[in-house]
């Protein structure tokens, strides 16, 4: 597996510990018919790690707080006409912040196709019925429910790390004053436009 090592600390550690993290790369080639809805392709997963800004009894039927991730892919009703690609996310780190400090994160996507995107954030899926990280099932079907925010310290879906951090939507940059230390779930959710139309959603 790849392995790659974090390269930039912010200035308030003074101790460069080593950072690092594998990316796992998984890849098919389905080919699907034309239809009028488009498609959903998900991705779900149980086991997520204990977070500051989500609860500790997630809303989904492990018990256990996982995680479902999305992309939704237009029909002919929305795109009569022509190809669409995802937009991809150019982040595929996590982040090392010192708490209480001012920070930026770069969340901005690619898309090949040249449409333009807009940034949100948005309530994260919990992982379903997903019961262990080697279940061969695949994903549950739609609507996905989402994990219950830690409301009573100021987290929710729209402000994952609290009221001092926001996202810019046009560049997808998150910056702002980092809340607490912990760890946090961040959902972040790419809108494609084409000629002024929604087409597209990758989360």
């Amino acid at each position: 597996l790849p392995i790659f090592s974090l390269k930039t600390y912010p200035d308030c550690i003074s101790s460069r510990i080593p950072v690092c993290y594998e990316v796992k790369t998984y890849s098919e080639t389905i080919t699907l018919p034309d239809n009028n809805d488009g498609y959903i392709i998900a991705y779900q997963n149980c086991c997520r790690a204990d977070s500051r800004n989500v609860a500790a009894d997630p809303r989904t039927i492990s018990s256990i707080p996982g995680a479902t991730y999305t992309a939704i892919m237009p029909g002919k009703n929305i795109l009569p006409a022509g190809n669409n690609s995802c937009a991809v996310f150019n982040l595929k780190d996590t982040s090392l912040v010192c708490y209480q400090s001012q920070f930026t994160l770069d969340f901005s996507a690619q898309d090949i196709d040249g449409d333009s995107l807009s940034y949100a954030f948005t309530n994260a899926y919990d992982g379903g019925s997903f019961t262990s990280a080697n279940d061969a099932v695949g994903p549950d079907q739609p609507a996905y429910g989402t994990v219950s925010y830690q409301t009573g310290l100021g987290f929710n879906g729209t402000q994952p790390l609290g009221s001092n951090v926001s996202i810019n939507p046009t560049t997808g940059l998150i910056s702002g004053i980092s809340p607490d230390v912990g760890r946090y779930v961040v959902n972040v959710i790419v809108y494609e436009w084409r000629n002024g139309k929604k087409i597209a959603e990758h989360q």
